[in-house]
């Protein structure tokens, strides 16, 4: 009976020390869950913070090599360079045109080459040339002192040294197999507690059979309250390492959060940001070489238009020259078919009058048919004009190059 007193106030002590270690356990696990939760919930921010930081990064970037590729389009780019000289060919090939008065035979209601140009679409390209030209050197003299800080590698690094991929605690999972240690306790306190009430009315052999399972719990006991303190000093270092979490999480956003608010309030960043716009909304390095190319369309349009016109009175000539030819072989070839069909007649009724008699018409009555007849038509055309041919060294250069 006395042993049962002694191991139900060990069990009483026992339970007592279990539920202490219990209860501290579940405060640390608290506090580290309550911590885990709103840093992990910081965690996830962050990443999304880094996210909208590297694309900021990345739009820096863009701004940058927008700005570069115009200031090299600028300073070394050939097509902007011939921009003017295009344009001053374009004028010398208007003013050519201009100066080509029409022959008056052609009975054209225009003056000149130059009527026939369209002068819409003319001015629209100058005013796209002027607008891009004046664009990129204003642009130029913007943009040419924005890149003296090479701040974009800088907020590269900057964001690359901030740590974001480190990975949160997982959930301490050992409050239920604690909770199951402090029910054993309990169960063996509550088995002491009712072993010394029924002990008096059991029999020998109960009693042997009671007390061997009492001092195989009470043995047990201490074991099962060394777990629950090595439970403990886990759940503590459970909590520890949640709070190492919680300043590093701290630490990476109190630098993130820096880093992002510099970048934001950066007024180099923001002007490249708004030069970087207005180059994107007016294409002007898009426009460069195509407006360029037009200048050298229409240039060569225009002088092969003038340089067409002048072969065109040359083709009027040499088609009046084909004329006077053919002419002259139908007017002698209508002579000698002349010449041919009435010696021919004449021999036709030479024969008939000398043998005609003699041959009846049933034998042959061809015999009688006239010659083989042609007639040449001239048909209608339109009349050629009697223009004029320029005295141009040019046009006669022009002649000679194609007659090679």
């Amino acid at each position: 009976m006395d042993l049962l007193k002694q191991w139900t106030e060990q069990a009483k002590e026992a339970l007592t020390e279990a539920r202490q270690l219990c209860g501290d356990a579940y405060e640390y696990n608290e506090a580290a869950k309550n911590c885990l939760k709103i840093s992990a919930k910081q965690h996830q921010q962050l990443s999304e913070l880094a996210k909208l930081t590297a694309s900021q990064c990345a739009r820096l970037d863009s701004s940058t090599s927008l700005i570069k590729q115009l200031l090299n389009l600028v300073q070394n780019h050939p097509t902007f360079g011939q921009l003017n000289d295009l344009h001053d060919r374009l004028e010398k090939s208007l003013k050519r045109l201009r100066e080509c008065v029409l022959d008056p035979a052609l009975g054209s209601e225009y003056p000149n080459l130059y009527s026939f140009v369209d002068d819409t679409s003319l001015e629209d390209l100058k005013t796209r040339l002027r607008g891009v030209t004046d664009g990129v050197w204003n642009a130029y003299e913007k943009l040419s002192g924005l890149l003296e800080e090479d701040i974009c590698e800088q907020y590269h690094v900057r964001l690359g040294s901030i740590p974001l991929d480190f990975l949160p605690p997982v959930n301490n999972d050992l409050a239920e197999s604690l909770a199951d240690l402090l029910l054993q306790v309990a169960q063996h306190f509550d088995q002491c507690s009712e072993a010394l009430t029924i002990y008096v009315g059991l029999s020998d052999v109960e009693k042997k059979e009671l007390t061997e399972i009492l001092r195989n719990d009470s043995n047990h006991v201490p074991a099962v309250l060394e777990d629950l303190r090595t439970g403990l000093e886990e759940t503590k270092a459970y909590h520890l390492t949640v709070l190492e979490y919680q300043r590093t999480v701290d630490a990476s956003a109190k630098r993130l959060e820096e880093l992002a608010e510099e970048l934001n309030k950066n007024q180099l960043t923001n002007r490249r940001h708004e030069a970087a716009h207005e180059l994107m909304s007016a294409h002007t390095g898009l426009e460069i070489p195509q407006l360029a190319q037009e200048l050298i369309q229409l240039e060569r349009h225009y002088n092969h238009f003038a340089k067409a016109y002048h072969l065109l009175l040359q083709e009027i000539h040499r088609r009046q020259a084909y004329e006077k030819r053919v002419r002259s072989v139908v007017d002698n070839l209508v002579y000698k078919l002349e010449q041919e069909q009435q010696t021919e007649t004449k021999s036709r009724i030479d024969f008939c009058t000398q043998y005609g008699d003699y041959l009846p018409q049933t034998l042959w009555n061809a015999v009688t048919d006239p010659p083989l007849h042609f007639e040449i038509i001239e048909h209608q055309y339109t009349e050629l004009p009697n223009v004029k041919i320029p005295a141009d060294k040019k046009v006669k250069k022009d002649k000679t190059s194609n007659n090679h």
